[in-house]
């Protein structure tokens, strides 16, 4: 079995953690927590017939000043970047990201447009379509009614298969 560390990043309140409630328990909970430092979950998922076991790292939310620690991002296999479809300024964070993943840990890259369900038939900022060249896709999600989030997690298992 592969043992995969796939980091969760993004800025305050885009729902990191709600992503990673939803996906390893089905759960979501309307309840506001602030991460701090770092969460780690584990789960075992089937990707072309190879059970990958993803180690998910929920990494505290940044603010303006988009501090991580570089540790947290050692050895990452692949990152998902999350971004609040409510708050298109968020989106800015993935430009933001974009020289710093690629210096400390380079890896594939997934933006989940999280949030859809409070969007209602809106059209999209365009901050939010468009992307730098290292993101390898985009998958709009919802923590909330769980619509996307295993696409989200799937389509980023998929990238940390060896070739």
């Amino acid at each position: 079995m592969l043992n995969k560390k796939i980091c969760l990043l993004g800025r305050s309140s885009v729902g990191k953690t709600s992503l990673v409630q939803r996906f390893i328990s089905n759960t979501f909970s309307e309840e506001y927590l602030s991460t701090i430092g770092v969460r780690i979950e584990r789960k075992r998922v089937a990707v072309n017939d190879t059970d990958v076991n993803l180690l998910v790292w929920d990494i505290h939310g940044e603010g303006d000043s988009l501090v991580v620690t570089p540790q947290f991002l050692q050895g990452a296999a692949a990152y998902l970047l999350v971004v609040d479809c409510t708050r298109p300024e968020t989106a800015d964070a993935v430009h933001d990201f974009e020289e710093r993943l690629t210096q400390v840990s380079p890896a594939p890259t997934i933006v989940a447009i999280n949030k859809t369900d409070l969007q209602e038939g809106t059209e999209l900022d365009d901050r939010l379509t468009n992307f730098p060249s290292f993101v390898s896709g985009v998958v709009s999600t919802s923590a909330k009614d769980g619509s996307g989030v295993e696409e989200a997690f799937s389509r980023v298992a998929e990238l940390v298969l060896p070739n």
